[in-house]
Parts: C-alpha cells; structure tokens; sequence
C-alpha cells in the first residue's frame, strides 16, 4: 500500500528536527530505527497509526532525496507546507513599506546634515540653466586638467574638484 502525500508531509514535520545534521546523512533503515528508538519517538501516535517499518520506509525516502538538509527539495516536494497564508502577505508587504520609509526618512536625515553643512561652511550652491548640469558628477573630477602645479596629496586639491556645484563665498 502506498503511502500518501499528507501521511508523508506529516511524517517529514515530525521528525525534521531529529534528521538535521548528521543524521540528515542516514540512508540505512537499520541506522534510522536506532535514532528514532534513542529519540523515544517510535511510540509517537503517528507511528502506532501508519506503522514503525512504514515511517522508517518513508524516512528513509525522504534521506535518500535530501528533504532534511535541503530547503529547496522540501520546498519542491512539499510546497504546501511553505505558502504563505495572506496574512503574512500582508505583514511582509507592510515591513517592505515600512524599511522603504524609514529609508527615505534616513535619505532625507542625511541631505538636511549635509545642507546645514555646507551653509554652516559658508559654501554657495550655484545651479546651471541646463537641468542636467545640477545633477551630481558620477566621475571624479580628472587632475590632469587643473591648470597649474599638480598636487601630490588629495588634500591639496581645491575644494571645486571634489565638489564641482559649490562655489567659496
């Protein structure tokens, strides 16, 4: 008689934390019957319902396709077990928003410190007639085009270079 989907989900709950680890790498029915007899669960009423060479049967099944030490193959075998009810939906949906809040809110923290920064600097912020100027350069600017003596250190650099929008009052 074969055994059913369910009695095998139910028989995989069961005994998942008994066959991680080491004895996640058992494969034969002698070496399972001995953790399940030391474990005190061969008298569980799953086994007294579907039978001790029947859950060991199974057990073995579940070893020799790895459902104990991998996710993935629980999650192909028994997708059911791992849905999301919409309730959880709804909790993880609400955490995203939640993280994505605080990060704007963090976003925002920071732009005001380097605002009150630069005024406290008393640096100008100057914007160019073509919108695409104001965005922030992506490319250091290039020494190699300063008129003048190169400097050897970074801290000789003027001010400009590292912040091409700002401008010394």
């Amino acid at each position: 008689m074969a055994i059913s989907i369910q009695d095998q989900q139910r028989i995989f709950l069961a005994y998942r934390a008994l066959f991680e680890g080491q004895n996640a790498q058992l494969r034969q029915p002698k070496a399972i019957k001995r953790v399940l007899v030391s474990s005190k669960k061969s008298s569980s009423p799953l086994v007294q319902n579907l039978g001790f060479d029947k859950v060991v049967s199974v057990l073995k099944g579940l070893l020799e396709k790895s459902m104990f030490s991998s996710d993935l193959a629980a999650k192909l075998a028994f997708p059911i077990l791992y849905e999301t009810s919409p309730a959880q939906d709804a909790r993880h949906e609400a955490s995203d928003a939640g993280a994505a809040k605080e990060e704007a809110e963090a976003l925002q923290e920071v732009e005001a410190l380097d605002n009150a920064a630069v005024e406290e600097a008393g640096v100008e912020v100057f914007e160019f007639e073509d919108a695409s100027l104001n965005e922030e350069s992506k490319a250091p600017a290039a020494v190699d085009e300063m008129e003048g003596p190169k400097p050897k250190d970074r801290r000789e650099m003027p001010l400009i270079l590292a912040y091409p929008r700002l401008r010394i009052t």
